[in-house]
Parts: C-alpha cells; sequence; structure tokens
C-alpha cells in the first residue's frame, strides 16, 4: 500500500518495529505537543471535557499483563485492553490512556486528569461522563481545583426518596416553556408531545457512600419521543419471550436487549425440592418496572446553570463513542496483531495521532457550513481514499477519480490544488517539500 503514494517512504516492516519501540517512550510528551500545536492552530475548547472507555480484543487464547480478559464491549471471549480517552468540547481527542482489559474504568479518569494538570496545564473544566464512570469517589475528585461534573445517573441506583421522587408523574415542566405550567406525564398525549422534552429538577442532601451531607443537583428528563420507541421494541421483546416460553427455550444471553430477561423460570417445588419440570412465564413485575422508566433518564451535577445548558452540554456525549467507532471500523483498529506490550500501546498512540487529524482536518473542511451541510468524519476518510492518480511520465499526474464538491473543499481547506486537470511534475515536487516541513 505504501508504495502507491506519490512519494513512496524507503523503510522495511523491522523500521517500523523498532520505531514502535521508540514511540512507546514518548506517548506523554507526543500528546502534550499534539495539544500545544492544535491550541494555537484550532483555539480549542477545554472548559468542558468527555471522557469514556472503550476496549480492543487481540486473537489470542492466553492472557498476559496487558491483555486480559475483562467484559468485551463487544461480546467477545478473547483477551482485551482498555482504552480511556478525552475528547474536548470541538469535538477532538484531548488525552488517551492504555490499561489492562481487566482494569475497572471507574479508576482509569483520575489519574489522565493528573496528566492534564500537570502536562497540558489544564486543571479548570467540567467533566462530563456516562453512569459507568461516575462513582461518588470520582465526583468527589471533581469538585476541586475549579473542577466539575455533569454525569448520567442511573436510575435504579438512586437512593430510595431520590429515585422515588424521579419517578412522580407530576410536577413536570416542559422545556422551552416561559410560563411555569407543570405536567403531569402520565396523562400526556405522546404522539402530539413528542417533539418535546419535559424535565424536573431538585437538589438533595444524601449520605452517600460514606460521605456526609453530599449534596448534588439531579435532573430528571421524559422524553415523548424516546418513551415511544421503548414501548414498541418492549412489545417486539414481549412477543419473542412468549415464542421462546412455547418452545421451552431456555438459551439465551440475558442483556438489556435480550427478550429472555422478561421471563421469569422456576425450577424448584414449593418445597425446595429440584423439580422434574421448569415452569416458565413472563415477569409482569419486570415489565411493569420498566414501563415506569419509559422515556427517562437523569444526570447530576453540581453546577448552578440553566436546564438547557446542562442538558445540551450532556447530549454532545455521544460524540466521544463515534471518535471509538472510527478508530474500530474507518481504522481497523481492532483486532491487534502485536505482542509486545511498547508496540501495543505504540499501535494505539498512531490512532489516537490519526484520529486527531482526520477531526482537526473535518473542522476546517466544514468551517462557514451551515449545520446540515456539514460533512461526517466517514464522508471525508472516503473522499480522499478515492483521490487516486494516474502517472504520465515526463509530464505529471492526472486524477483518475470524478471531482467532488467535497474533493474540491478538502484540496482548498488543505492548501494544495491537486483536483485540476493534470498536476505537473515541478508542481508536484512543491507540494510534497511543503508537506514535509509541517
Amino acid at each position: 500500500v505504501l508504495n502507491d503514494f506519490v512519494d513512496a517512504p524507503d523503510f522495511s516492516l523491522d523500521d517500523i518495529y523498532n520505531f514502535l519501540e521508540v514511540l512507546s517512550r514518548e506517548i506523554t510528551p507526543l500528546q502534550k505537543r499534539l495539544y500545544e500545536a492544535t491550541r494555537n492552530e484550532l483555539s480549542r475548547r477545554t472548559g468542558v471535557i468527555y471522557y469514556d472507555c472503550t476496549n480492543y480484543y487481540f486473537e489470542i487464547e492466553k492472557e498476559d499483563e496487558l491483555r486480559r480478559y475483562g467484559k468485551s464491549k463487544e461480546h467477545r471471549p478473547n483477551p482485551i485492553v482498555q482504552m480511556g480517552m478525552f475528547m474536548d468540547a470541538d469535538g477532538l481527542p484531548l488525552a488517551f490512556c492504555i490499561n489492562p482489559g481487566n482494569t475497572s474504568e471507574q479508576q482509569t479518569i483520575q489519574p489522565l486528569e493528573e496528566i492534564l494538570a500537570n502536562e497540558f496545564k489544564l486543571s479548570e473544566f467540567i467533566v462530563c461522563t456516562d453512569a459507568g464512570l461516575a462513582s461518588i469517589d470520582n465526583r468527589l475528585y471533581n469538585t476541586t481545583e475549579g473542577r466539575n461534573y455533569i454525569v448520567t445517573q442511573s436510575i435504579p441506583q438512586l437512593p430510595g426518596r431520590m429515585k422515588d421522587w424521579t419517578l412522580e408523574k407530576k410536577g413536570w415542566k416542559r422545556l422551552g416553556d416561559s410560563n411555569d405550567a407543570t405536567y403531569d406525564i402520565s396523562e400526556l398525549d405522546l404522539d402530539r408531545e413528542k417533539e418535546h422534552l419535559f424535565y424536573r429538577e431538585r437538589w438533595f442532601k444524601e449520605d452517600r457512600s460514606n460521605v456526609k451531607a453530599y449534596e448534588e443537583r439531579l435532573i430528571v428528563t421524559f422524553s415523548p419521543k424516546y418513551a415511544l420507541y421503548q414501548r414498541q421494541l418492549r412489545a417486539q421483546h414481549i412477543e419473542k419471550a412468549l415464542g421462546m416460553i412455547e418452545r421451552r427455550s431456555e438459551k439465551s444471553r440475558q442483556t438489556q436487549q435480550d427478550p429472555r430477561r422478561l421471563i421469569s423460570t422456576v425450577k424448584c417445588t414449593d418445597d425446595g425440592e429440584v423439580a422434574n419440570n421448569t415452569a416458565m412465564s413472563l415477569d409482569v413485575e419486570l415489565i411493569e418496572k420498566e414501563k415506569a422508566m419509559d422515556g427517562l433518564n437523569c444526570v447530576a451535577t453540581r453546577l448552578e446553570d440553566s436546564v438547557w445548558d446542562i442538558l445540551h452540554v450532556n447530549g454532545y456525549r455521544s460524540e466521544i463513542e463515534h471518535l471509538f467507532r472510527v478508530t474500530k471500523t474507518e481504522f481497523d483498529a481492532r483486532p491487534v496483531y502485536l505482542r509486545r506490550e511498547d508496540r501495543i500501546r505504540a499501535h494505539f498512540a498512531i490512532c489516537f495521532v490519526a484520529l486527531l487529524l482526520l477531526k482537526a482536518f473535518q473542522k476546517q473542511v466544514n468551517e462557514g457550513l451551515d449545520k446540515d451541510e456539514r460533512y461526517s468524519s466517514e464522508q471525508i476518510i472516503d473522499a480522499l481514499a478515492g483521490m487516486d492518480y494516474n502517472m504520465v511520465r515526463g509530464t505529471g499526474y492526472v486524477p483518475a477519480y470524478s471531482a467532488t464538491v467535497l474533493r474540491s473543499r478538502c484540496c482548498e481547506t488543505a492548501n494544495l490544488p491537486i483536483d485540476r486537470q493534470i498536476v505537473l511534475n515541478r508542481k508536484m515536487r512543491q507540494y510534497l517539500k511543503a508537506l514535509n516541513k509541517c
């Protein structure tokens, strides 16, 4: 593949492996320099930063110190490594860490924040994470030194009176209303209100996890559109569960999207003895509990900003999940075919650099465009990947692709006018010389 480039590099596979060993020792300084360079060029917004974790699998059977058996995001029975990553408010990767696959996600955020403070000189920010990373310890940590947090809160895991409050049907406000009208969400016409969002908020002071008088603001939202989707999905699951009961099918992995979770299985008699037959039926109690949660989401924070601002910031959290998808689908970051720990870490450092360059270029390409006109990172990758050239000996390079608005915009953004009818040899040499200076 490297030989297909206009300026084909001259190095061997052994040179690449040797480079990985060197790169593994410079990962933190590399991230620092990348941040400094892009901060000056792109005016990066770091007042709000987003954190999440994912994992990457290896097609091996025996684990080692780094590649460990853990909870795989893809449900694969392979050893994995874990990546934690911060993203800034522009959607650009900020910093990353690599941990053994069996590491608790909650233990990864504070060490990386220390790197941001010590190396990047970033200490005042709002951290936005999902519920899996939002331990009380991490929340308290992010209320010091000018930091704060917005985290997704699991409603079932709330203490009693806080959970009861989130499930109340009365006293809801509609986001965007200029008056103080309140609603009973059990009486709403969901189809009519599906484009609106309803919310409740209040501060709680609770003794939680040995933390005395910990005060926190909860904002719980109700989305009629999401409630309708969940009800439709559950109806399908109930239908499938009834089919499983009829077939007496017991083998199934119970996940949140598995119809098997709605089946109650009894294998003992009333006397506690082993039953010859298994009684299977719908778990009505569980179904009712799920119905009570339809359309609900909850965030926790200690900020005093408006509800709209907090929900707007939290809504951008899905972008970091998209960054991970890009590494796995567009960059083919897994499975990883390296064995040594230093080379594995360097592999992910290269993925991080590629991701940062892609997102920075995407930001520049989309500058000045309306929201519905902006190009996705996948569209940009496809456009660039298809820009092949035929070489005319002694003359130059002729584009062997169809011109598009996006490809022209990419060339304009990069200040490389190579989408014309022909690029003369001397011009191509000038462009390559300019690129090598970057």
